[in-house]
């Protein structure tokens, strides 16, 4: 067989196909499953003609060997790329906010009431003060970074250092205790919050 004689059954295979296709095409409710083997069965013989002829004509294949199998396989191929695709992915759990209901009990609910109970114990309780207690000199910053860079995290021992300080008949009895505070607890005098408190004691007492 040459090269002519498969050129001329490729080109009357095409022309099979584009009538079968063309009846495939027409409007109707129901297509005959035969017509659907023919165009089948004809697209199979085109392929083999072409391997066929690229064989005669010797040129490289971009494609693996065996040109047909590899497009019989191709629907199996499509339909396990589809459920992969339709694949359920896993639920990501709702983190609830702070001001929110819990949904799910167990480690989750375990671990925001344990956030809220902190939140609530550096907060610490909302106690009425008077107008000038040192308290309202105090900012919710200033009061962390006294918390943690002065008392190691104790909230107990920042209100009773505040309480103490703010009970202070005068500016120099609040000195004198910030000065045995410092030496007490070894603080850095150049840290900012030692710095920061004095100048809210300072602030505090000024003009008494």
């Amino acid at each position: 067989m040459n090269k002519a004689i498969i050129i001329s059954e490729l080109n009357s295979l095409l022309e099979a196909i584009n009538e079968q296709f063309e009846i495939i095409k027409e409007p109707r409710e129901r297509i005959p499953q035969m017509e659907f083997d023919i165009l089948m069965e004809n697209v199979r013989k085109l392929l083999q003609k072409l391997e066929l002829l690229q064989k005669m004509m010797d040129i490289p294949s971009s494609a693996q060997p065996g040109m047909s199998s590899t497009i019989q396989k191709e629907p199996a191929q499509k339909k396990e790329k589809e459920k992969i695709q339709q694949k359920p992915r896993h639920p990501v759990p709702k983190v609830a906010r702070p001001d929110e209901p819990e949904l799910f009990p167990g480690e989750e609910q375990s671990f925001s009431t344990r956030l809220k109970e902190a939140r609530k114990q550096s907060l610490g309780p909302k106690i009425p003060v008077a107008p000038d207690h040192l308290k309202n000199f105090i900012g919710i910053t200033d009061k962390f970074l006294f918390v943690n860079d002065l008392f190691d995290g104790s909230l107990k021992e920042y209100n009773e250092t505040i309480e103490t300080l703010n009970n202070s008949p005068d500016a120099r009895s609040a000195y004198d205790y910030l000065d045995r505070l410092l030496k007490k607890n070894l603080w850095n005098p150049g840290s900012e919050g030692f710095r920061k408190l004095k100048e809210i004691v300072e602030s505090r007492f000024r003009g008494r």
